[in-house]
């Protein structure tokens, strides 16, 4: 039984989500309802070269064989989502999968590594490195420290025209990472006043503020545009959704999986365990002790979505210089500034020697020395809290230059910058922490027997906690070039025509420092505990043609037309070659209403500039993992430089109707399928490396006879600083003579993967008027049928759809809504249904188990959320309140708990696929001037 949501400070209720809709309609009931305005004079035809397609370098036209999903300007106030990155999410083929400023408690897609808790797209689940966003049609600044993704939170609302998404393979015209497809956030051009816009959201324990604005101005000659966006939103801890996230698992059927110490903590002798009582820590005897061990509620100082301040500004300038050319440039800026917690400062199980006053003696024990498990977070008042910065430029300008009536040759050059700061405190200097408690420095004494807090703890601390800052740069400039326009007419119209060539230079450096940790021997003597960058150079050319077999001038009975299209894209990498991905392309209208596309293309991503530099983070991961034995494990992490390229295979077979019998009615079906080889991962960071015969190859056991050369390698890289040493055991004993450690795990980035996956998508709407009334209904979703993966070359390929961290079979998003005068109400329906977790139980990410753990396969219902939003807009005889438009909307408007699912030890609901927010009631102002 799923637990009931704990009290909170403040419920935001369904009786005020009805109470507010109440006011809104009576303050637009003042108003007399008005037909809608008629319309004004025809707004001039945008030029050809002006208007942003996706998924085509040819400019005005739509791209051949693949769908594409269009959410505009309109769609996306009738959502009432709070941003652009909500937006995306709420699209079906858009997976919540892996990283995500609320994802929690998961390693899906390596999440784990998403230590700025940054915002980026997912299409089909292929993971992030798998998407490409664009920007009107142009690569983004990277940021993540990976170096892989964009957050669309960074591009105001406010400015876009619309959002297309190409669930298809794109690396034809776009190149690298476009595996899954595209999103192209597309800007206004219809901007020529100034509207603001003003919105607040809250939920329990949450809210959520932003203003944006635009102002526009066009001419004959041209136009400009500028938007800015400012919003903040709370931190919304664990500790406010608590009955989700459960680390003590027996009341749900699991176990207790809450860590051993706390404040109070525990004196260990060998795998006995004693808990120490409540108190200042001095004068506890033997006595006092319990048989039953302290433990600490992982939930404490943790986060689900971090606080947040954002600035985005974005611009765009149009000017024709002579009626053959046209200049332009655009470009955009952002912040954001965030906190969030990492945890509580990590649970120390440090040797205490009898020096301390709090020394406990225990009959037929050690009187010199004893293990205390203990946690200074109430020393600390507080827990590890991050501090994160992240700041982006883009600069683009062109020129655009008319050759004749059908040519046009363009030229553009694009400066991409990201920088991102994690600043973690809270951090713990072993060494110090030590010293403290052996309490032989005057002055300096932490006691570990009690309950924290005291005056000489807190003292202590001041020598103790330190930090770990990390920083990353990204820099890219792009110079392109293309002409294009009509080759030859032909019965069935105009052969288009593009062929152009790109350069790009990218630069990615990382540099890590702390004055925590084992290495550092006090607070003053910070270190670097990573530092990588390289660049390279890519060169590209590109083509792609239109051909119209067949259109009105030739139409004949069962082909009324007939489209066929050819891309093709060379790219040449300096630091692991060339690739050459095509893609075709071919739509048929055997009748009027009906069209039938298909498209079959290749694909590519090229490693980020930190997957093949083997200084990224190197890190040996140390666990003492007990089989009979205690058997010592060292894990390799980081970059490897023999990673290469991942490709990709995409084909899909697709039916549009629009019968002219049922005006309004539009339905789409897509079937897809994708062949993903060579994909990056690091299978050997894994809690099933010991257990899972697919992953033999990344362990190198002691009785290997290559082992005793690749730790003394190891030693050797530990001795020159690439490697920090493990602090839970020494790789050799006696001397430095025997090896002690049992196995070496290669957890490095490598091409091991291939997923084969294929599916439908599909998408029916239908807009009819009733009376007054104007109604839209509308239903938009994907079917997977398989996503099969192969761990490692030459593995069975097994499927896992339906799984927790892997697709679901079906996601669906439906929408009923009417509009009559100045009323728009609209209702959205979000389903995902029920699936698995499927997992091995027993294992931590670093304590890998060394024999099989028991199979963990539970069902996770079917869940469906309902949203709402209601806008009303003032007439235009309306006096000061012309162009105003209230909305109130609510997601999750019945407040729905995510249904039960034992993703991790610590969390009993699937972040990737619900929330635990709740009920989000949110009031929005937009005015136009």
């Amino acid at each position: 039984m799923m637990p009931h949501r704990a009290v909170r400070r403040h419920r935001v209720s369904a009786s005020a989500f009805v109470l507010a809709v109440c006011g809104l309609a009576q303050a637009a009931a003042a108003q007399e309802a008005a037909p809608p305005a008629p319309p004004g004079p025809a707004a001039p035809a945008e030029d050809e070269s002006e208007i942003v397609v996706t998924g085509t370098i040819i400019r005005g036209a739509a791209p051949v064989g693949s769908s594409i999903i269009s959410v505009t300007a309109t769609d996306i106030e009738k959502t009432g989502l709070l941003t652009t990155n909500d937006i995306l999410r709420s699209i079906p083929q858009v997976s919540g999968i892996g990283l995500g400023e609320a994802a929690t408690n998961t390693s899906a897609n390596n999440a784990n590594l998403n230590i700025s808790r940054a915002n980026a797209l997912n299409i089909r689940g292929l993971g992030i490195q798998a998407t490409l966003t664009l920007l009107n049609g142009r690569r983004l600044p990277v940021g993540g420290f990976g170096g892989q993704l964009f957050d669309p939170n960074s591009i105001p609302a406010i400015a876009l025209a619309r959002i297309d998404v190409v669930a298809d393979g794109a690396s034809a015209t776009y190149g690298s990472d476009a595996v899954a497809g595209v999103a192209n956030l597309v800007l206004r051009t219809d901007v020529d006043r100034l509207e603001v816009r003003a919105r607040y959201g809250a939920a329990d324990d949450f809210s959520n503020t932003t203003l944006s604005g635009v102002f526009g101005r066009k001419w004959s000659t041209g136009r400009a545009m500028i938007a800015a966006e400012y919003g903040w939103n709370d931190q919304l801890l664990q500790s406010d959704r608590a009955p989700f996230f459960l680390c003590d698992q027996t009341g749900v059927g699991g176990i207790n999986n809450c860590v051993f110490g706390g404040a109070p903590g525990n004196i260990v002798y060998g795998t006995t365990r004693f808990g120490l009582p409540a108190g200042s820590g001095v004068g506890v005897t033997q006595a006092q002790l319990s048989t039953t061990p302290n433990r600490l509620q992982t939930s404490l100082f943790q986060t689900v979505i971090p606080q947040n301040k954002r600035l985005n500004i974005v611009a765009s300038l149009r000017q024709d210089v002579s009626e053959q050319l046209t200049a332009w440039a655009e470009g955009f800026l952002y912040q954001r500034k965030g906190q969030f917690y990492t945890g509580s400062p990590a649970v120390n199980a440090v040797s205490v020697p009898n020096t301390n006053p709090g020394f406990v003696t225990v009959a037929g024990q050690s009187a010199t020395a004893q293990t205390v498990e203990y946690s200074v977070y109430n020393d600390w008042n507080d827990g590890r809290l991050a501090f994160t910065t992240e700041r982006g430029v883009q600069a683009a300008g062109g020129l655009d230059l008319k050759l004749g009536e059908n040519w046009t040759a363009s030229a553009s050059i694009t400066y991409n910058n990201n920088y991102a700061q994690v600043f973690r405190t809270g951090e713990i200097n072993t060494q110090q922490y030590a010293l403290a408690v052996r309490c032989t420095v005057a002055g300096f004494c932490l006691n570990p027997y009690g309950s924290g807090g005291t005056t000489a703890n807190r003292s202590a601390l001041d020598r103790i906690m330190g930090f770990t800052n990390f920083r990353i740069w990204y820099d890219a400039t792009i110079a392109n070039a293309q002409i294009g326009g009509t080759l030859a007419s032909i019965g069935g119209g105009d052969i288009k025509l593009a062929v152009g060539g790109q350069y790009m230079k990218e630069t990615l450096y990382a540099f890590n420092t702390t004055n925590a940790g084992a290495r550092p021997v006090d607070l003053q003597q910070i270190i670097p505990t990573a530092e990588f960058g390289q660049s390279r150079k890519i060169k590209s050319a590109f083509a792609e043609v239109i051909v119209p077999l067949v259109g009105a001038g030739n139409a004949m009975r069962g082909v009324q037309a007939l489209e066929a299209n050819l891309a093709v894209r060379h790219d040449d990498y300096s630091d692991f070659g060339q690739t050459t991905n095509p893609k075709f392309g071919l739509k048929w209208e055997p009748i009027d209403g009906l069209a039938l596309r298909g498209s079959y293309g290749t694909s590519f991503r090229a490693p980020t500039l930190s997957d093949n530099d083997p200084r990224s983070t190197p890190s040996l991961g140390a666990s003492n993992t007990a089989a009979g034995a205690g058997r010592n494990v060292l894990t390799l992490l980081g970059g490897n430089a023999d990673v290469g390229p991942e490709t990709a295979s995409t084909w899909s077979f697709g039916i549009e109707l629009k019968p002219s019998l049922i005006r309004g009615f539009t339905a789409s079906f897509n079937y897809f399928g994708i062949d993903y080889k060579n994909v990056i991962d690091t299978l050997g960071n894994s809690a099933s490396v010991f257990s899972d015969p697919a992953l033999a190859s990344f362990v190198t056991l002691s009785t290997d006879p290559t082992f005793a050369a690749r730790l003394a390698d190891i030693q050797s890289k530990i001795n020159v600083g690439f490697y920090q040493p493990p602090t839970q055991f020494a790789l050799y004993t006696n001397g430095g003579t025997t090896p002690n450690v049992y196995a070496i795990v290669d957890g490095r980035k490598r091409n091991v993967g291939r997923i084969k996956m294929n599916g439908l998508d599909f998408s029916l709407a239908y807009q009819f008027p009733t009376g007054d009334l104007d109604w839209t209904l509308g239903v938009t979703g994907t079917r997977v049928f398989s996503y099969k993966l192969q761990a490692v070359p030459g593995a069975a390929l097994v499927d896992r759809v339906n799984n927790v961290n892997f697709p679901l079979k079906f996601r669906a998003r439906g929408q009923i809504g009417f509009q009559a005068g100045g009323w728009s109400v609209n209702s959205f329906y979000n389903y995902t249904n029920a699936y698995r977790v499927v997992s091995l139980l027993g294992n931590n990410l670093f304590n890998p188990a060394i024999v099989a753990p028991a199979t963990q396969n539970e069902r996770v219902a079917a869940n469906m959320t309902v949203d709402a939003t209601i806008t009303y807009t003032f007439a235009q005889d309306s006096g000061p309140l012309r162009d105003l438009s209230l909305s109130l909307a609510a997601q999750n408007v019945f407040d729905k708990d995510p249904p039960f699912a034992r993703v991790s030890q610590n969390q009993i609901f699937d972040s990737a696929n619900a929330s635990v927010l709740g009920r989000m009631v949110s009031l929005e102002l937009r005015k136009k001037f």
